[in-house]
Protein backbone atom coordinates (compact mmCIF):
# COMPACT_ATOMS: atom_id res chain seq x y z
CA UNK A 1 0.00 0.00 0.00
CA UNK A 2 2.83 2.68 1.09
CA UNK A 3 4.34 1.71 -2.07
CA UNK A 4 1.29 2.50 -4.70
CA UNK A 5 1.49 6.31 -2.11
CA UNK A 6 4.95 6.50 -3.28
CA UNK A 7 4.69 5.54 -6.86
CA UNK A 8 1.83 8.02 -7.31
CA UNK A 9 3.47 10.91 -5.49
CA UNK A 10 6.30 10.82 -8.06
CA UNK A 11 4.22 9.79 -10.88
CA UNK A 12 2.66 13.67 -10.40
CA UNK A 13 0.02 12.91 -11.54
CA UNK A 14 -3.06 13.99 -9.31
CA UNK A 15 -6.10 11.58 -9.93
CA UNK A 16 -3.43 8.62 -9.14
CA UNK A 17 -2.40 10.39 -6.19
CA UNK A 18 -5.59 11.32 -4.90
CA UNK A 19 -6.38 7.42 -5.41
CA UNK A 20 -3.38 5.85 -3.62
CA UNK A 21 -4.34 8.22 -0.81
CA UNK A 22 -7.98 7.40 -0.27
CA UNK A 23 -6.69 3.77 -0.88
CA UNK A 24 -4.09 4.57 1.90
CA UNK A 25 -6.60 6.18 4.05
CA UNK A 26 -9.15 3.15 3.63
CA UNK A 27 -6.52 0.70 4.55
CA UNK A 28 -6.09 2.24 7.49
CA UNK A 29 -9.51 3.35 8.95
CA UNK A 30 -10.78 -0.39 8.10
CA UNK A 31 -7.87 -1.77 9.56
CA UNK A 32 -8.40 -0.22 12.74
CA UNK A 33 -12.04 0.28 13.20
CA UNK A 34 -11.88 -3.59 12.52
CA UNK A 35 -8.98 -4.06 15.67
CA UNK A 36 -11.72 -1.64 17.62
CA UNK A 37 -13.78 -4.16 17.25
CA UNK A 38 -12.39 -6.97 17.49
CA UNK A 39 -11.25 -6.04 20.97
CA UNK A 40 -14.96 -4.91 21.89
CA UNK A 41 -16.86 -8.25 20.67
CA UNK A 42 -13.79 -10.59 21.72
CA UNK A 43 -14.90 -13.67 19.71
CA UNK A 44 -12.51 -16.31 19.60
CA UNK A 45 -11.65 -17.95 16.25
CA UNK A 46 -13.37 -20.84 15.01
CA UNK A 47 -10.44 -22.95 16.16
CA UNK A 48 -10.74 -21.92 19.43
CA UNK A 49 -14.42 -21.64 19.91
CA UNK A 50 -16.34 -23.84 22.08
CA UNK A 51 -18.70 -25.55 18.82
CA UNK A 52 -21.89 -25.42 21.45
CA UNK A 53 -21.43 -22.31 23.14
CA UNK A 54 -19.47 -18.81 22.21
CA UNK A 55 -20.01 -15.79 23.84
CA UNK A 56 -18.92 -12.39 23.15
CA UNK A 57 -16.83 -10.34 25.53
CA UNK A 58 -14.30 -7.80 25.78
CA UNK A 59 -11.02 -9.13 25.10
CA UNK A 60 -6.99 -7.77 24.40
CA UNK A 61 -5.90 -10.98 22.44
CA UNK A 62 -5.94 -9.51 19.15
CA UNK A 63 -4.92 -12.22 17.14
CA UNK A 64 -7.21 -14.96 19.17
CA UNK A 65 -10.26 -12.53 18.03
CA UNK A 66 -12.45 -13.31 15.30
CA UNK A 67 -15.25 -10.74 14.87
CA UNK A 68 -15.10 -8.87 12.16
CA UNK A 69 -12.44 -10.13 9.84
CA UNK A 70 -9.73 -7.69 9.46
CA UNK A 71 -8.66 -9.21 5.92
CA UNK A 72 -12.32 -8.92 4.89
CA UNK A 73 -12.85 -5.65 6.14
CA UNK A 74 -9.59 -4.28 4.57
CA UNK A 75 -10.37 -5.95 1.41
CA UNK A 76 -13.96 -5.00 0.91
CA UNK A 77 -12.96 -1.55 1.85
CA UNK A 78 -9.86 -1.02 -1.08
CA UNK A 79 -12.49 -2.80 -3.43
CA UNK A 80 -14.98 -0.08 -2.85
CA UNK A 81 -12.05 2.52 -3.59
CA UNK A 82 -11.52 1.18 -6.88
CA UNK A 83 -14.21 0.19 -7.72
CA UNK A 84 -15.44 3.74 -7.26
CA UNK A 85 -12.34 5.12 -9.26
CA UNK A 86 -12.51 2.06 -12.13
CA UNK A 87 -16.26 0.92 -12.54
CA UNK A 88 -15.93 -1.11 -15.33
CA UNK A 89 -12.84 -3.21 -13.07
CA UNK A 90 -15.60 -3.12 -10.45
CA UNK A 91 -16.57 -7.32 -10.44
CA UNK A 92 -12.78 -7.88 -10.40
CA UNK A 93 -12.01 -5.54 -7.25
CA UNK A 94 -15.09 -7.00 -5.33
CA UNK A 95 -14.36 -10.58 -7.17
CA UNK A 96 -10.60 -10.69 -5.05
CA UNK A 97 -12.36 -9.50 -1.61
CA UNK A 98 -14.89 -12.36 -1.95
CA UNK A 99 -12.36 -14.40 -2.69
CA UNK A 100 -10.72 -13.37 0.47
CA UNK A 101 -13.44 -14.08 2.50
CA UNK A 102 -14.08 -17.14 1.21
CA UNK A 103 -10.48 -18.42 1.97
CA UNK A 104 -11.17 -16.89 5.50
CA UNK A 105 -13.94 -19.17 6.34
CA UNK A 106 -12.58 -22.18 4.44
CA UNK A 107 -9.12 -21.94 5.76
CA UNK A 108 -10.50 -22.27 8.94
CA UNK A 109 -9.63 -18.87 10.52
CA UNK A 110 -13.16 -17.11 10.45
CA UNK A 111 -16.97 -17.67 10.96
CA UNK A 112 -19.11 -16.63 8.09
CA UNK A 113 -20.80 -14.16 10.37
CA UNK A 114 -17.26 -12.64 10.94
CA UNK A 115 -16.22 -12.64 6.85
CA UNK A 116 -19.89 -10.91 6.73
CA UNK A 117 -19.62 -8.06 9.24
CA UNK A 118 -15.94 -7.70 7.77
CA UNK A 119 -17.38 -7.18 3.98
CA UNK A 120 -20.09 -4.16 5.53
CA UNK A 121 -17.80 -2.91 7.38
CA UNK A 122 -15.08 -2.45 4.87
CA UNK A 123 -17.98 -1.41 2.23
CA UNK A 124 -19.33 1.35 4.59
CA UNK A 125 -15.60 2.68 5.27
CA UNK A 126 -14.42 1.97 1.37
CA UNK A 127 -18.02 4.04 0.00
CA UNK A 128 -17.81 6.67 3.02
CA UNK A 129 -14.22 7.60 2.48
CA UNK A 130 -14.75 7.75 -1.54
CA UNK A 131 -17.54 10.53 -0.79
CA UNK A 132 -15.49 12.81 1.57
CA UNK A 133 -12.33 12.43 0.13
CA UNK A 134 -13.15 12.88 -3.75
CA UNK A 135 -13.56 16.24 -5.77
CA UNK A 136 -16.74 18.29 -4.37
CA UNK A 137 -18.31 15.49 -2.64
CA UNK A 138 -18.49 13.07 -6.10
CA UNK A 139 -17.40 9.46 -6.23
CA UNK A 140 -13.54 8.86 -7.26
CA UNK A 141 -15.08 7.76 -10.73
CA UNK A 142 -14.58 11.02 -12.30
CA UNK A 143 -12.56 10.93 -15.84
CA UNK A 144 -8.83 10.03 -16.50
Amino acid sequence: MLSLAAWAHFRQRPPTRRLALVSLAAFAASGLAALAIKFMAGRARPALADAIWNPMHLSLAGRMDSFPSGHVTTSFALAAVWAGRYPKAAPFCYGGAILVAMGRVVGGSHFPSDVAAGAALGLLVGWWLNRRLAPGGQSVSHGS
